[in-house]
């Protein structure tokens, strides 16, 4: 069993999250922050990657406002040139807020 990502989040700064992907050619990507319970709390639409010495990622910028010291996941989607949405990671940590 692998061991759950922490992001340690001092006071109220952006929080910053760089999502790696594994293949896959999408006209875009969307992103959904929900909380343990499934309770979708913030999306962005129309995030596009970039390439980085680690390979294809997508960031996203958060308010520390919307955490609390509690587990999250991020669900990453592809939308396709046709629009259809097509989920392609999901990403599961917990916050802790200092």
């Amino acid at each position: 069993m692998s061991e759950t990502r922490k992001l340690i989040i001092p006071g109220n700064v952006q929080v910053r999250l760089r999502l790696y992907l594994d293949d896959g050619d999408y006209q875009s990507y969307r992103a959904m922050l929900r909380t343990s319970e499934g309770d979708a709390i913030w999306n962005q639409d129309s995030l596009r990657p970039k390439s980085t010495k680690s390979g294809r990622a997508i960031t996203i910028r958060l308010p520390a406002s919307l955490f609390t010291s509690r587990d999250y996941t991020i669900r990453l989607s592809g939308v396709t040139g046709e629009g259809e949405v097509e989920e392609v990671s999901s990403y599961y940590f917990r916050a802790e807020k200092r």
